[in-house]
């Protein structure tokens, strides 16, 4: 009864975030601004004439870590493409966790992505993420077209969504 309870609580979570998600599907983005853990400064307002995909996750979301392989092969088949940027956007951490902490994760598990941290979840609570992962594309008007929310766990079904969406936005 006690699992029943628990999984009660965690489908309901997870619908609440997608039909929170879904408020902004076809609106404009809010704005905002992400630092990279290399440094590197991201402002909405400075993409403008691209798509752009958000991939909010956290090292303690194990669903977050198993889709990565098929972000990754997604990120790499745009690669060339200086028209689409992927921002993978660690967000609601776990409290104490710092960025240092978030590259050694990932480098443990030999990930090679260019994080931005949500300090203070900013832009989480701008997009309404409550849950994780979340996919959210953008496109290049500042218009969000696209929103998901969790993983299933098959790759090849993720990829084919995620570069089908970013075709159709190019």
């Amino acid at each position: 009864m006690k699992c029943f309870f628990i999984f009660s609580i965690l489908v309901s979570s997870y619908c609440n975030s997608t039909a929170q998600n879904l408020k902004l599907l076809d609106k404009a983005a809010p704005q905002f601004e992400l630092l990279s853990y290399s440094g590197e400064g991201f402002s909405l307002e400075d993409a403008k004439g691209k798509v752009i995909i958000l991939d909010f996750w956290a090292t303690w979301c194990a669903p977050c870590i198993k889709a990565f392989p098929a972000m990754i092969a997604v990120e790499k088949s745009f690669f060339s493409d200086n028209d689409v940027i992927f921002l993978y956007v660690n967000s609601l951490e776990v409290k104490g966790k710092t960025t240092d902490n978030v590259f050694d994760f990932l480098q443990k598990r030999g990930l090679d992505i260019n994080f931005y941290k949500d300090t203070n979840d900013v832009v989480s609570k701008a997009f309404s993420v409550t849950g994780l992962p979340v996919k959210i594309v953008i496109d290049k008007s500042g218009i969000v077209r696209y929103m998901d929310s969790g993983f299933a766990g098959d790759n090849q079904e993720l990829i084919a969504k995620l570069t089908n969406e970013i075709e159709r936005l190019r």
